[in-house]
């Protein structure tokens, strides 16, 4: 079963949820790796890149988006990076609940593949 599927038939989200959702996540996984561990990620899942052009746009001048360039001008850049995700959430529908309840999917979506070690990265640029 690929990511997209799991994610739909575990959380009850639809497709575009599920595609949406995973492509901010993703956003997000870039904006605290390196190029390098990146390119590993995309390497072992290339479908992740065009679900990350097809997610929504962040933040903007919504209240998150507001929030979440505070946050960044604090130096809490991995919480800011939560905060303008949690906005596209809501421009796909979802919660922040939900949000969160992607994270062990995917992992366990790699892990179930022998790639533990890109489900470490994942996990290690998140920040929750």
């Amino acid at each position: 079963m690929d990511l997209i599927n799991q994610l739909v038939s575990t959380l009850g989200v639809s497709g575009q949820q599920a595609e949406g959702g995973t492509g901010l996540l993703m956003k997000l996984v870039k904006d605290n790796l390196s190029g390098t561990d990146f390119g590993r990620i995309l390497g072992a899942e290339p479908k992740l890149e065009g679900m990350m052009s097809q997610a929504p746009e962040s933040g903007g001048d919504s209240l998150l988006g507001m929030a979440g360039g505070l946050l960044s001008s604090m130096g809490s850049d991995k919480l800011a990076g939560l905060t303008q995700i949690a906005g596209g959430m809501q421009k796909l529908g979802l919660d922040k609940d939900t949000l969160v309840q992607f994270i062990p999917v995917i992992l366990q979506y790699f892990q179930k593949q022998g790639q533990g070690d890109i489900a470490s990265l994942i996990q290690k640029a998140l920040p929750f």
